[in-house]
């Protein structure tokens, strides 16, 4: 009787099995339609945001096109020129898509299209035409269609309006597109089965041919009430049921709309589907229970072997459990057990020797609040609470506990997380007690960062110890003081990377200091400080500066500085040469004061930037005693032209010059008429001042690369490189003629013109050295002070004592313009022509010949032939 109740009893559970086997599979089987809608509805979905990227990408890469169009028709006056024709085609090849693109004028009539056929129709009526011209202002591109063309195919338009450098309305670029630039998109998120998918306008029109790419029928979607549906909600995206087909039964749709162009892109597929996809499973859960049905079964005539079996596991528990608690107590770890409170349920013999504490003292306490009291140790008690109740496993870290009564130690925790018979979860902490390696490690630590600030530092002072050689071995091969001081800049940005600054320089009156390099340019320096100013110059040392105090002695600074900063003169010799002035590379709106520097006992900026301002000293002064010497030694001191020494060796340089390159060089002797008298009559001062005027006006008259030299007294030397005879002459009278027009005043008087004598020798034709050509010119100029003065004389060719004398007669004073003497043909000057101005080119070498009112203007005796 007992057998059969327990028989009965297992398949009364047995039959309860199966019932809700049964309703969970009906119900899993309608969960997994359900799952199959919802998946086809985010696939559809997918598949229109994906045709949705297709479409805007290939519009945009349309738009561009037409962009690079618009921006190549504003180039030029004309509305198209050939190569820009030229970069459309090629253009709108890389589109297989685009049928044709055309321009049109701003009435509509187009210009310019890639089908010549097109060319002059009246496409101002179009909406391809009107909806960018009624729409101009905005910087868009324009869609439409589908439209029939006058090809007679049936295209979709999309169009830019071009606008003048006024904004007014200048035509319109347009590109045509086949409907199969839509369906090559849709072809590639076309779902599988039954379904279907197209584009189409918010005015409901069809831009695609899918699901039937042979055909176009171009029909409208507003009759359906899906799309009416999609449209009135406003939303991108809408999933609305619609039929598939007449008698097809129900399908699903979805619809967005481009987020950047007027498009909606449709997918649709058919409920069907799912059926069909959904009968394996079925199927396969008819099966699945026809398999509980025979487990169930199997199920009872195990019962009695599984109570056997659960007999046996229970004695093998209670061993198992004898062994953990032998375990524990044994194990040389802190093991303690926490429930989800952390309140200690478990803890072994090892606990109770770190902490001091014994077991019943521990058992149901806190452990955090037991070893790590938040008063005394807040960081590992929010350690221990945050990992208790995050119920993190396997975290390893090391914290401080408190040993009572009175002591520390430093234990290493890890720990696990399982459940204990009754299933609550039960943290376990496992500690190492690593007090003296906590201590040795401290000690390590404090030695390492103590060893590593001494090598910061003195890897620091090694590092300004070589910039500091560097920058004095610069300056030595620094050749001016500009130089030098954009080159110590350098070396400052160098040794204080985190401050802004300048260089300030002595100008020659020694009344200021001039910016010469400051550092970076966004930083604001004084272009130039008085030295009454700064209490660095005043002091003839250091100053630094903060907000905490005012002091007139700085405002170079200005009263919008609050920053930090130092002002260092930089002293030669007992003199100043210039100013480092570092700052802040920041600017603050509060006043500054600024307080001396003591050296030595300052700050290691204050030394360092002393150091530098000493080397650049020295170099800066040594750079200027250098010029000082050179100028003596090359330049006269009354004019500031060249003296007659650095002539001849510039005379040389430009004779070999000149031999190498097979050219001409002119030589000038100029020699200022009766100057001798003109200073017994006037004193030396006024001969002085003439002197000055002359030669500054030689040099202004010119070219940079001819050089202009006091030759002595009031004699001057001037070297024409690539100059020829003619040249020279030309440039010899002009000298002359604006020598006579000088106004020169001395003490408010306006002293008497003064005029100039011109002797001319040309390399070769005069000499081959420069002691020959200067001969040659001074002969020259002498036979020009014999022939009367004020006059340009050419040394002869190859014959001492025998010039070309080219002298200009200005006593009939009808002109101030030069003339020039003729070139010598023969002995004699029967070839003379009365009363006419008559002007010859000074060309291949020959002389212009100019005379005037009669007057003959080749003066002396007849002159042999060249």
């Amino acid at each position: 009787m007992t057998s059969f109740i327990r028989i009965g009893r297992a398949e009364f559970f047995g039959l309860l099995v199966v019932a809700v086997s049964a309703l969970m599979i009906g119900w899993l089987t309608y969960e997994q339609y359900r799952g199959i809608e919802t998946q086809t509805v985010a696939l559809l979905q997918q598949l229109a945001r994906t045709g949705e990227a297709h479409i805007d990408g290939s519009l945009r890469n349309v738009d561009s096109l037409l962009r690079d169009i618009v921006a190549h028709a504003l180039r030029g006056e004309q509305p198209f020129e050939q190569d820009d024709e030229e970069f459309v085609r090629i253009r709108s090849q890389s589109y297989p898509e685009i049928r044709q693109v055309f321009i049109t004028d701003a009435v509509g009539v187009i210009r310019f299209s890639t089908l010549r056929e097109v060319e002059g129709y009246d496409a101002s009526q179009r909406p391809y035409y009107l909806d960018p011209k009624e729409n101009s202002g905005e910087d868009r591109m324009f869609l439409t269609g589908p439209t029939a063309v006058i090809t007679g195919s049936v295209l979709f338009v999309v169009s830019r309006p071009i606008r003048n450098a006024d904004g007014s309305f200048a035509g319109v670029v347009a590109a045509s597109l086949s409907p199969v630039f839509f369906d090559v998109v849709l072809a590639s998120i076309l779902p599988q089965g039954r379904s279907s998918n197209s584009v189409l306008t918010l005015s409901g029109d069809t831009l695609s041919r899918m699901p039937e790419p042979g055909m176009f029928r171009g029909s409208s979607m507003l009759d359906q009430p899906a799309f009416r549906r999609h449209v009135e909600a406003g939303e991108p995206t809408t999933v609305q049921p619609l039929p598939v087909e007449p008698g097809g039964g129900e399908g699903i749709g979805v619809f967005r709309t481009l987020a950047n162009f007027p498009l909606v892109v449709g997918v649709a597929s058919d409920r069907r589907d799912i059926f069909d996809t959904l009968a394996p499973t079925i199927a396969m859960h008819v099966a699945f229970l026809l398999v509980i049905v025979i487990v169930t079964i199997c199920s009872v005539m195990i019962a009695r072997r599984i109570r056997q079996q659960e007999a046996e596991r229970r004695r093998r528990l209670e061993a198992s459990r004898n062994f953990f608690d032998r375990l524990l107590e044994t194990a040389n770890t802190l093991v303690v057990g926490l429930d989800d409170d952390g309140c200690v349920v478990l803890c072994n013999s090892m606990t109770e020797q770190v902490t001091g504490l014994k077991r019943d003292d521990l058992l149901g306490r806190k452990w955090s609040d037991a070893v790590v009291p938040r008063d005394i140790y807040p960081r590992s008690w929010e350690i221990f609470e945050s990992r208790s109740r995050a119920g993190i496993e396997q975290d390893q870290f090391e914290t401080p506990i408190r040993r009572y009564p009175n002591g520390e130690r430093f234990v290493s925790w890890s720990n696990s997380r399982i459940a204990d018979p009754d299933g609550r979860p039960v943290s376990f902490w496992f500690g190492i007690d690593v007090t003296h390696r906590q201590y040795v490690q401290t000690e390590l630590e404090t030695a390492n960062r103590q060893l590593l600030a001494t090598v910061k530092t003195l890897e620091n002072r090694n590092r300004q110890i070589t910039i500091l050689r560097s920058m004095a071995d610069r300056l030595q091969a620094c050749h001016e003081v500009g130089e030098a001081f954009q080159m110590a800049a350098e070396c400052v940005r160098d040794l204080f990377p985190g401050r802004a600054g300048g260089f300030y320089s002595l100008n020659g009156a020694r009344t200021a200091l001039i910016l010469e390099v400051a550092w970076p340019d966004a930083v604001r320096m004084a272009p130039a400080i008085d030295h009454r100013h700064c209490g660095a110059v005043l002091r003839a040392s250091s100053h630094r500066w903060d907000g905490n105090h005012t002091d007139s002695s700085c405002s170079h600074f200005g009263e919008d500085y609050a920053g930090t900063g130092l002002c260092v003169p930089s002293m030669a010799h007992g003199e100043l040469q210039g100013m480092l002035v570092l700052r802040d590379a920041t600017e603050a709106p509060q006043p500054v004061a600024c307080q001396p520097v003591i050296r030595g006992a300052g700050s290691e900026e204050a030394a360092l930037a002393i150091a530098v301002c000493e080397n650049l000293g020295l170099a800066v002064s040594a750079l200027r005693l250098r010029q000082q010497l050179q100028d003596q030694a090359t330049r006269d001191p009354l004019t500031g032209l060249h003296n007659r020494r650095i002539m001849s060796e510039m005379f040389e340089r430009e004779l070999m010059v000149a031999g190498r390159k097979r050219r001409s060089l002119a030589v000038m002797m100029i020699d200022i008429d009766h100057f001798k008298l003109f200073n017994d009559r006037h004193g030396h001062e006024a001969g002085d001042v003439v002197l000055k005027a002359v030669g500054d006006f030689f040099c202004r008259q010119c070219r940079a690369s001819d050089i202009v030299c006091r030759h002595g007294g009031e004699e001057f030397a001037i070297l024409l490189p690539e100059s020829d005879i003619a040249g020279a002459v030309q440039r010899a009278e002009h000298l002359r003629e604006g020598t006579k027009r000088l106004t020169v005043s001395n003490r408010g008087f306006a002293l008497e013109a003064v005029t100039i004598s011109i002797g001319i020798a040309v390399y070769p034709d005069h000499g081959l050295d420069s002691r020959a050509l200067l001969r040659a010119a001074d002969e020259a100029l002498y036979q020009s002070k014999i022939l009367g003065r004020d006059r340009v004389t050419m040394a002869n060719q190859g014959t001492q004592g025998l010039f070309k004398t080219l002298a200009w007669n200005d006593r009939l004073g009808s002109s101030p313009e030069p003339a020039t003497s003729r070139a010598f043909s023969g002995p004699d000057r029967s070839d003379r022509v009365p009363r006419q101005r008559e002007a010859d080119a000074i060309d291949d070498g020959h002389i212009e010949t100019r005379h005037e009112g009669g007057a003959e203007t080749l003066a002396g005796d007849s002159l042999p032939s060249e």
